[in-house]
């Protein structure tokens, strides 16, 4: 792995955990985090949704619609609670 590659992947990492981390101490108040992060409210949902960052309330009803459904979820395959950076697996969301 070269250096620029190294570089990015671990701003990734930090972005996402910042990102996450504000999140979950505004209570998912993607206004009050945006805010707080100094960024717009576009930028925020651009970065949850690249990032595939939910809710709890979300993760929960996608995780419920995917077993109705017999579909394996990040949660259920991993062990690790969630999706990481790039997981696409749970990005379908339902209505």
């Amino acid at each position: 792995m070269n250096r620029n590659s190294c570089f990015r992947t671990e701003m990734a990492k930090f972005e996402r955990q910042l990102i996450n981390e504000a999140l979950e101490a505004n209570g998912w108040n993607r206004t009050k985090t945006a805010q707080n992060l100094g960024i717009s409210y576009r930028g925020l949902l651009y970065r949850i949704e690249r990032m595939g960052l939910f809710s709890p309330n979300e993760r929960a009803r996608i995780e419920r619609n995917a077993r109705h459904l017999g579909i394996p979820t990040a949660a259920t395959s991993t062990g690790d609670g969630g999706p990481g950076p790039g997981s696409h697996s749970l990005n379908a969301r339902a209505s």
